[in-house]
């Protein structure tokens, strides 16, 4: 009958009814589902895989693939820079040709 009014014995009741208080989950309410934190703690896990998850779905990307896929638009753009930026250089090279040809 002492050991009912042991503190050891008192302690350990104690101890393992916190632990279990501590161990449980937090019920999940649905309604607050895509609540997210707004206190940014730095780099994470979570935020690398979104971040990931965010590319995957923004841009169709494969493993084998080297470079980032474009649109159409910007390809097209890109075609006349490259041809406009050579014809210049070409029409300066005949321009150099033309004076060094007449100096001659």
């Amino acid at each position: 009958s002492c050991d009912s009014l042991h503190p050891a014995a008192s302690n350990r009741a104690m101890s393992k009814a916190a632990n279990n208080t501590l161990n449980k989950r937090v019920p999940q309410n649905p309604k607050y589902a895509n609540v997210k934190s707004r206190l940014d703690t730095g780099a994470s896990v979570t935020k690398f895989d979104e971040h990931l998850d965010k590319l995957r779905t923004d841009y169709k990307i494969r493993k084998d693939e080297i470079f980032r896929r474009i649109k159409c638009n910007t390809f097209a753009q890109l075609v006349l820079e490259v041809a406009d930026a050579q014809e210049s250089i070409l029409a300066q090279s005949f321009e150099d040709e033309a004076a060094a040809g007449g100096a001659g």
